[in-house]
């Protein structure tokens, strides 16, 4: 058998899975063949009892080196992505149909107000007011129809803060149209808001304060 390195390797899990105790076991592994092309297995182990009362196994093994190729390149896409979403200042997430957060960056973890490593797991809606619930349903159902949309949102963070996001968001489907949730950027735009009500209100004064002038000159005109 010193000459058959992969038949040793099945022999030593069959008698591995014999002496673990368990009735039924699944592992994945690769196995070159001709050539030195390397194809990954899914195997089922399944223990019976022989006819003269030994134990034996029954193996079943799938092809998965196709599946198991796209899921390495899935990976790798997505560590790709990581490193270029954790590098940015503005907030970025993915959440799944129900608005669960399925991955976040660091600056959707700091705008939510959340420890390191929190957000993902919890629901958009923990955050929202009564009125954004409604428009993050709305802006869901959009996406569904395969549509992309900006639109302004209050959250209220952990600390109990009020904040206003410019929110940017994109459906996410798979390769056959399944509706898979969002992918979004969040931008805090609290700051900027404040100071455009400030600007309004003070042009509403100046407008008062030049319209009561223009009533004194009036009045004025009118007393001569």
């Amino acid at each position: 058998t010193s000459h058959h390195p992969q038949l040793n390797k099945i022999f030593g899990r069959i008698c591995d899975f014999l002496d673990s105790g368990t009735s039924t076991q699944i592992v994945e592994e690769g196995f070159p063949i001709l050539g030195g092309v390397v194809k990954t297995f899914q195997s089922s182990y399944s223990r019976v009892e022989l006819a003269d009362g030994l134990p034996g196994v029954i193996i079943i093994s799938t092809d998965i080196t196709a599946r198991y190729s796209r899921e390495l390149e899935l990976k790798e896409e997505l560590e790709k992505f990581r490193i270029l979403a954790d590098g940015q200042g503005e907030g970025i997430g993915i959440a799944d149909p129900d608005e669960v957060f399925t991955y976040v960056n660091p600056a959707a973890e700091r705008l939510f107000c959340v420890p390191e490593g929190t957000l993902v797991g919890r629901n958009l809606k923990e955050f929202l007011p009564e009125s954004g619930r409604k428009t993050v349903e709305n802006a869901t159902m959009r996406r569904q129809n395969d549509m992309r949309d900006t639109y302004e949102l209050k959250i209220v963070r952990t600390d109990g803060q009020e904040r206003t996001l410019m929110v940017t968001a994109a459906p996410r489907k798979s390769k056959d149209g399944e509706f898979l949730g969002s992918f979004g950027i969040f931008r805090d735009i609290t700051e900027q808001r404040v100071a455009e009500e400030q600007r309004l209100k003070l042009e509403q004064k100046i407008q008062h304060a030049q319209k009561l002038e223009s009533l004194g000159v009036l009045a004025g005109g009118i007393a001569h």
